[in-house]
């Protein structure tokens, strides 16, 4: 990834490794996601083997070359370590995980000690009521299908409800299905595809006498088990299966395939996916799997049972009764001996694909989880009702040697200019530019605050910062204090800021420092009220390092002064002792030229326009 590129906001995928090859779903989902929103970074999961093409995916090699389908304890400890590593710029964490007791347990450890937002998709049923009850430690509860989030709901925990889904412009396509068919060595017969586990299969009398029943009315088909052996039992199971297809004369008709590396191309092959399983416990909710045979126009036949059954939405093959083995070969028989019935079965499940399974639907719902995690929707509400007490709070001798101080650095920058303030408030700084500037023009998306500043006799506007209401080089400064912490796509409104400063005129930037102690401290206090209905956790909030902020910059933008403010002001209430407070801000100003600046609780950058 280029240095140049920077983040917005970055989120933390917490899952198996997203490495090829594709064939677990709990690590294709994650893929999906980041591979389809462009609005945030990913930093990913990976090993020393693989790094993801694009360029807001970060991998991080914690895993080793090769992972198994289950966790070792020794890649599970990694990733509770990995954890518990400093990541001041990760906004949130998302995990992707079967709600296990003891990874709740790491997990609720994690949530406590980071006080990162956590966003929590549970991939499959959860084991109890008790396992429930230890999910509400994250912000944001999404599940995968209706059934587990109508458990969530019994038990008080809210959920969103996200079916996963397919990227279809990714899938392999294949034009004429008898030559795929003609490649596995399946000539013209029709093939019923179980790529399944062998655990949650229906047992072998039941597998066999289904087997037995659909052959005697077709007698070209043949079924292909593609069931990958994760487990010794699963290799038990397969060996019993085996044993029994030999013994009852079917092995023209079955072949077992194990793990298939071209598994697209095997289901595109195929005539009729069946999931005849007795649980979805520990398996993902609605599997991937059965999406892609949709993707495929293949027809299913899956057992009726929750949550598996609500992929099942219209007419896409059929439905059938738990332990009744005429109930699976009459479906498979009836779907595949009726070739008009079949062409719209075929049509549907595609259509059902594209509606319900949609890649670019799902991420768009996921990234509104990350914006309503992050407070990116509480932004405004909460400048509106701060307005009714801002001036009154801000009035003590704190925040005024603050203002000083901001005022004191910019003061030589717009001596003589034209200055615009994004993100003026009421107007407390435009009060002390308007004396030292031309002109002092502020900018505000809150329209309560607006009202106030207004009253005051200020020029301002209401707008956004990334999309700023001004002509091109129209300033001779433009400034943000305190403000651009809390904006989330800070690289646009660097940009927008740029375009309307004029050649060689200044850019002055504040920024919340991640390594002072105001940064470790808000990282570890509880959640702060800060006004009637929100919270501080509430209301997005960035911490930027020098290293990032370099890299929010345009090359036309070129960093001349970087001062720190309240270094040595540990507490605001120290500004009320007439003796200390004198003291404190002769140390802080001292210090704001120093070394000692990069470990201020707020830095401004003066950077000026080149061309």
């Amino acid at each position: 990834m280029k240095e140049s590129w920077q983040p917005y906001n970055k989120i933390l995928i917490v899952s198996k490794p997203l490495v090829p090859p594709w064939n677990d779903s709990t690590k294709n989902l994650p893929r999906i996601l980041v591979d389809n929103i462009d609005q945030y970074v990913f930093h990913v999961f990976a090993n020393r083997d693989f790094n993801y093409s694009r360029k807001n995916v970060i991998s991080e090699a914690i895993y080793n070359v090769k992972t198994g389908y289950e966790l070792s304890k020794t890649q599970k400890i990694k990733i509770f370590l990995r954890l518990l590593k400093p990541d001041p710029q990760i906004s949130a964490y998302h995990l992707f995980f079967a709600p296990y007791p003891m990874a709740l347990l790491f997990l609720r450890l994690i949530a406590k000690v980071k006080r990162k937002k956590i966003i929590f998709t549970i991939c499959s049923l959860p084991k109890s009521e008790s396992t429930i009850k230890k999910l509400e430690f994250a912000d944001k509860l999404t599940t995968l299908s209706i059934y587990t989030k109508g458990l969530l709901n019994k038990h008080g925990i809210a959920a969103t409800c996200i079916p996963p889904s397919v990227d279809t412009s990714f899938l392999p396509q294949f034009r004429d299905k008898q030559i795929i068919k003609d490649e596995f060595g399946f000539m013209n017969e029709k093939i019923v595809l179980y790529g399944g586990d062998y655990e949650t299969l229906e047992n072998d009398s039941y597998m066999i006498s289904a087997i037995e029943k659909a052959v005697s009315n077709i007698h070209n088909l043949k079924f292909v088990f593609a069931c990958r052996i994760k487990t010794p039992f699963s290799k038990e199971r397969e060996g019993s299966l085996k044993e029994k297809v030999y013994s009852k004369g079917l092995s023209k008709h079955v072949i077992f395939l194990n793990e298939v590396e071209e598994m697209h191309k095997l289901i595109a092959s195929s005539d009729l996916s069946i999931f005849p399983v007795v649980s979805t416990y520990r398996k993902m909710d609605i599997p991937l799997f059965l999406v892609e045979c949709l993707a495929y126009g293949v027809p299913i036949v899956i057992s009726d049972l929750p949550p598996l059954n609500e992929i099942y939405q219209s007419e896409i093959g059929s439905k059938i009764n738990l332990g009744n083995p005429e109930s699976l070969s009459s479906a498979i028989v009836n779907i595949l001996n009726d070739d008009e019935s079949y062409k719209e079965l075929s049509q549907n499940a595609k259509q059902l694909c594209c509606e319900r399974f949609n890649a670019k639907v799902m991420a768009n719902r996921y990234k509104e989880i990350y914006d309503q995690a992050l407070g990116l929707e509480n932004i405004e509400d909460y400048y509106d009702q701060f307005s009714i007490y801002y001036d009154k709070k801000r009035d003590n001798p704190y925040h005024k040697f603050i203002d000083e101080e901001t005022i004191d650095i910019a003061s030589k920058y717009i001596h003589g200019k034209d200055v615009l303030e994004v993100g003026c408030g009421t107007g407390r700084l435009l009060e002390k530019m308007k004396d030292r500037s031309i002109k002092s023009v502020g900018m505000d998306l809150s329209f309560n605050m607006l009202g106030i500043s207004s009253r005051k006799g200020f020029l301002v506007t209401q707008g956004s910062s990334t999309a700023l209401p001004f002509r091109m080089n129209t300033f001779g400064a433009v400034a943000s204090f305190k403000v651009l912490p809390h904006v989330p796509e800070i690289k646009k409104t660097i940009e927008e800021m740029v375009k309307v400063v004029k050649k060689e005129g200044y850019l002055l930037l504040e920024f919340y420092n991640p390594y002072s102690l105001r940064g470790i401290i808000k990282c570890l206090k509880p959640k702060t009220k800060i006004s009637s209905k929100l919270t501080d956790a509430d209301v997005y909030v960035r911490y930027d390092s020098i290293k990032a902020i370099n890299t929010y910059l345009p090359e036309n933008l070129k960093i001349i002064e970087i001062r720190g403010t309240r270094i040595v002001l540990l507490s605001a209430y120290l500004m009320r002792i007439p003796l200390i407070s004198p003291l404190l801000k002769l140390i802080d100003k001292l210090l704001s030229r120093t070394i000692i600046k990069y470990v201020s609780g707020f830095i401004i950058v003066i950077a000026q326009k080149t061309s």
